[in-house]
């Protein structure tokens, strides 16, 4: 018999024990009833010791799974869409408050709740804060996932706007695991009928020269204003650099912004659209990026040994940048040179000399061959490269890629690619770049490469090298763009000749844009070695690069000292044997200038804020959804959400203990009918009453 069965006939029974009480004109009828039903629940308690049911639960094992809780603290967390108009991240914390989500899933395992941005952090209900700078979904969920414990990780609790700006996306990820996002934010834009002006875009070169003219060309999208006019400024700080107005309108508008540097180092640079008194959202009015201003111009000699179309456009284009202190030696016939260039003393030839060499930071070396490069010539620039830190950019040519050219001059190693076997081709071939490219200084800026008309199919990339751009040929994908660390300095190789005709035929495309965004990068990224030499005797500690963006792993090489690790903003980084020496890898935490150091070395890197932070207002329900889906989990929304903790139950990665537990053995039944027969007494003495 069921509990509720046997208390409705020990009800029963006490009604007619009771009867004569209830005809009683002296007793109350609210009185009656409290004997009736202290009575009852007596005699219902000593039927459940007689009849001893058992009562099977499921409960929380001792050694329960995990379950992590990960809240979005980015800055579009803040958005006023969620809910009743609140704030995304105060949703989120109602969510997760007091007899809510947190106390619900703790009866299934052990939550491990924390907030994200560009890292983990601990995360409060009770004070919630959205001011992150990125939104790195997939960097959150997979260091949850891969987080080393004994006890097994059942689910993976995301509340998100799905907004991401992370350098991967959460749908690229496989945790292994149950991934269970709480979408957070309207499902359509709430401020998509309304007037608001955003900045999508900056360009602007990241490696500038100081008291040189550079540009920024701000990028704006507008709704509902066209034809209006808002100023657009650069800015360092509260110090505005340049500003100029921009008249609204449909599609994209492009503001430039010329502005000077007068100061080295590494900054934070921000475009701004100064708010529409009209507008409502203005978090999206500003976008921040970062810029190296160097003391003094990339010097740059650039050597060809054939008169070609190359020498010409690429002269012209180097000449013309401000940022370039250029020289340039062409042989014209047998000894014969033509020299042009900006620099004070232009010279007749290569120079054969190491300590000739370190005149420049960068040499570009164009189609030679045996008869234009001397034995001597050939062995200063390797030492230079190598040892002096010197920066090398390969042109492709003719004689160069010949058994003649580079390989006899024995150039070849100094190359990321080998040149044994290597076969000129024709045609269209389409080009596009590499994972590797989307973030190496050479390609920043590049979303589209243009066709070639032909190209050299190289050697197989050698070790360490970086592949940055391929093209396709009709038997397959083969190398066009590489660099690699040679030694102290920096090589940078092209695998075709045929990248001036972007500049000639391909303009209305954006070619000549292209042409000279690659080359002058290509330049300054080989120039780009350590000021201090190893030769001095002290130890030099370098990156990869100055700016990184958000997510990216800088490498730091240290030279001239054998120390296990380096410090960076106080965290210690282990150093590991490398071809080159000691190498250490580090992921960024936060955006802004970080410092880094070891024994009397040290060095200087700037990582951006996250872009497109508010490119994407309403939420990314598509996203959350297909992850869910992929995962094996479910999605939800601020409405549904009090369903989660049944999902997980039912999932079947949760092991609950189930425990069975005889009610007629329980302590607490007998204390209960004591408790109740001592009452009925009290009140039956009190009442009078015999009955």
């Amino acid at each position: 018999m069921t509990p509720a069965a046997t208390f409705a006939l020990a009800l029963l029974a006490t009604a007619l024990a009771y009867r004569s009480a209830f005809r009683s004109k002296d007793l109350e009828r609210r009185t009656a009833l409290g004997f009736a039903l202290l009575r009852a629940v007596a005699v219902a308690l000593a039927a459940l010791v007689a009849i001893d049911p058992i009562v099977t639960l499921d409960e929380r094992p001792r050694d329960p799974a995990r379950i992590a809780v990960l809240v979005d603290t980015s800055r579009s967390m803040a958005i006023k869409d969620s809910v009743g108009g609140a704030p995304r991240i105060e949703t989120a914390a109602r969510l997760l408050g007091p007899g809510n989500l947190l106390d619900r899933l703790g009866t299934l395992g052990r939550v491990e709740l924390a907030g994200f941005d560009m890292a983990t952090h601990p995360f409060d209900p009770a004070r919630p804060d959205a001011r992150g700078d990125a939104s790195d979904l997939a960097g959150a969920v997979g260091r949850a996932a891969a987080k080393v414990d004994a006890v097994p990780l059942a689910a993976v609790v995301l509340l998100t706007d799905g907004c991401e700006t992370g350098p991967k996306s959460l749908a690229e990820l496989t945790p292994g695991v149950p991934v269970y996002p709480i979408a957070l934010g309207s499902v359509e834009d709430a401020f998509a009928g309304e007037a608001d002006v955003a900045v999508t875009d900056v360009r602007c070169d990241r490696d500038l020269a100081v008291r040189s003219t550079a540009e920024a060309v701000v990028e704006l999208r507008a709704s509902h204003l066209d034809g209006e006019r808002v100023q657009v400024q650069l800015k360092k700080g509260d110090e505005v650099l340049a500003e100029a107005p921009a008249v609204l309108g449909p599609g994209t508008v492009s503001v430039p912004l010329r502005f000077v540097p007068r100061e080295t180092g590494l900054f934070e640079l921000e475009a701004v659209a100064v708010p529409h008194p009209r507008e409502r959202l203005v978090e999206n009015n500003r976008r921040s990026f970062a810029v190296s201003v160097a003391s003094q111009k990339v010097r740059v000699l650039y050597y060809e040994g054939t008169p070609r179309w190359e020498f010409k456009f690429l002269g012209r284009e180097l000449k013309k940048d401000a940022r370039l202190s250029f020289e340039a030696v062409l042989r014209t016939s047998g000894a014969r040179t033509y020299e042009q260039g900006t620099g004070p003393s232009t010279p007749a030839s290569l120079p054969a000399t190491r300590e000739a060499l370190r005149r420049w930071d960068c040499v570009v070396l164009g189609d030679v061959k045996s008869g234009d490069v001397k034995e001597q010539q050939a062995k200063a620039l390797i030492d230079w490269v190598r040892e002096d830190g010197g920066g090398l950019v390969v042109l492709a040519g003719k004689d160069s890629f010949s058994p003649e050219g580079l390989v006899a001059l024995g150039l070849e190693p100094l190359l990321p690619f080998g040149l044994q076997g290597i076969q000129a081709t024709s045609g269209t071939f389409a080009v596009s770049g590499t994972r590797e490219s989307a973030t190496h200084p050479a390609f920043a800026g590049i979303s589209r490469l243009l066709p070639l008309e032909s190209a050299w199919v190289p050697g197989p990339l050698k070790p360490g090298a970086q592949l940055l751009a391929s093209a396709e040929s009709p038997t397959g994908r083969f190398p066009l763009a590489a660099a690699q660390r040679y030694g102290a300095g920096r090589v940078f190789a092209f695998a075709s000749d045929a990248d001036w005709k972007w500049v000639m035929k391909d303009r209305a495309e954006g070619g000549a844009e292209l042409f000279v965004r690659l080359w002058g990068q290509a330049i300054r990224w080989a120039a780009s070695h350590e000021e201090t030499k190893v030769d001095a005797g002290a130890p030099v500690l370098a990156t990869d690069k100055k700016v990184y963006r958000p997510g990216e792993t800088v490498r730091l090489r240290l030279r001239g000292s054998t120390a296990d690790h380096l410090t960076i903003d106080g965290e210690t980084v282990p150093l590991l044997a490398a071809a080159e020496g000691p190498e250490g890898v580090f992921t960024p935490r936060r955006s802004g200038l970080h410092e880094a150091s070891v024994a009397a070395a040290s060095c200087a890197f700037f990582v951006e804020r996250a872009a497109g932070e508010f490119d994407r207002i309403a939420v990314h329900e598509p996203l959350l959804h297909a992850v869910a889906a992929a995962t094996g989990g479910e999605c939800f929304d601020a409405t549904t959400a009090s369903r989660l903790p049944d999902a997980i139950r039912a999932s079947g990665r949760i092991r609950l203990e189930r425990r069975e537990h005889a009610l007629g053995e329980s302590w607490v039944v007998y204390l209960l009918l004591v408790a109740a027969l001592v009452a009925e007494w009290i009140l039956r003495k009190r009442a009078q009453v015999t009955t």
